[in-house]
């Protein structure tokens, strides 16, 4: 059991720290998508995923991340149905800026036909135009980061020439 003094300066260190949640916790090698989609439809929940996108409502914080790679190129090829409710599951409890789109591009190749598979998934309430945006924000915001980045370590011309 923790001691009192070191929960609190274990949640204050963990509140300093974002958690991104691969696969969005979703299991899809430990159960097949009929059963999954099964239940979805019987109870509206999704085992262990539905916890997390629970987790900001339950616990009040804002540092928690569902990140969808290898689990959405699965299911939008498998199961385009349980993809969406998979994705609209997240964006509802968590926010459409707290689920992050990753690729597993070193085992699929080019993620251009995820990315095509992202335009098409239809999520009802019009979330998913949520989660291109948001997600060509952070590409946006990338681009920029990157270009501080290089504009910080470039070297006066003055100086390379001399150097």
């Amino acid at each position: 059991m923790l001691r009192p003094r070191y929960q609190n300066d274990h949640e204050d260190r963990s509140s300093q720290m974002n958690f991104v949640i691969y696969h969005s916790a979703l299991r899809p090698f430990l159960e097949l998508p009929d059963k999954t989609w099964a239940e979805f439809e019987q109870t509206g929940r999704i085992q262990w995923a539905s916890d997390l996108a629970e987790i900001p409502r339950k616990f009040g914080v804002t540092n928690v991340y569902a990140e969808l790679g290898t689990s959405f190129a699965n299911s939008a090829v498998a199961h385009p149905k349980f993809c969406a409710a998979l994705v609209g599951t997240l964006i509802k409890g968590m926010g459409v800026d707290h689920v992050m789109w990753g690729t597993d591009s070193v085992w699929y190749g080019s993620p251009q036909w995820q990315i095509e598979a992202l335009r098409r998934l239809e999520i009802p309430g019009g979330h998913a135009e949520e989660i291109r945006l948001c997600a060509a924000r952070r590409c946006q915001r990338c681009h920029q980061a990157a270009d501080l980045r290089r504009q910080h370590h470039q070297v006066p011309q003055d100086q390379a020439e001399s150097g």
